[in-house]
């Protein structure tokens, strides 16, 4: 196996971390997606609670 110099291990080592993270983002939005869509559907049913407080 060849080895890396440090620009291409760093390069390697972030592709894998955006990798990783991506994966992760992925796999939240899979186990909690009923839960957004019952939010979603809570706040276009009954708006935003805070919405009341809104300046702008």
């Amino acid at each position: 196996m060849p080895k890396l110099d440090d620009t291409e291990a760093a390069k390697t080592l972030k592709t894998l971390a955006e990798k990783m993270k991506q994966g992760a983002r992925e796999q939240w939005l899979r186990e909690n997606k009923d839960a957004i869509k019952r939010c979603n559907e809570l706040s276009e049913a009954h708006g935003l609670f805070a919405e009341k407080h809104r300046v702008f």
